[in-house]
């Protein structure tokens, strides 16, 4: 049950209770001389992160991630890696899965590497890699054009 769920049912109890109880009128009666017994419900805050300290039952995304492709300027005969350079963290030390993607218009390719028999000269192909933990996500993406590679020398 989410927070916010949770604030919501207790305030709902509350006002139940104070029906129960009663309220001060205008007879200026004490309500707890009605012979029912009070019930505390406790503060709004009961189960609420400490947001310094405790993310509580809230789960959290993994952090922000930064991606790199090496080489940085790759040719058509050049294999492609998609490299994480700031691992993502999970502020609720769930464990971290990392899939990679590479899109180029309908082609994609499930893996970290490009292989250069996937490429041609001036395509643009993008990775996306997604951290994964406790169910939510967080993307990176990062593209990269492909130069042409540089004639061989000739043979004499």
């Amino acid at each position: 049950m989410s927070y916010h769920s949770r604030y919501v049912l207790l305030i709902l109890l509350q006002s139940a209770a104070l029906f129960l109880v009663g309220c001060p009128d205008d007879s200026g009666k004490d309500p707890s001389s009605n012979n029912q017994t009070e019930v505390d419900f406790g503060s709004p805050d009961v189960g609420a992160p400490d947001a310094e300290t405790d993310t509580g039952s809230i789960d959290l995304p993994p952090s922000d991630f930064g991606l790199v492709v090496v080489p940085e300027r790759p040719h058509t005969d050049d294999n492609i890696e998609c490299q994480v350079v700031q691992q993502p963290v999970d502020p609720d030390g769930d464990p971290i899965t990392l899939t990679f993607e590479w899109q180029f218009g309908d082609q994609t390719i499930t893996n970290t590497t490009l292989s250069a028999d996937h490429t041609n000269r001036d395509e643009t192909w993008t990775c996306t890699a997604t951290a994964t933990a406790g169910g939510l996500s967080t993307v990176a993406t990062i593209e990269v054009t492909i130069e042409n590679s540089p004639p061989s020398a000739p043979t004499v």
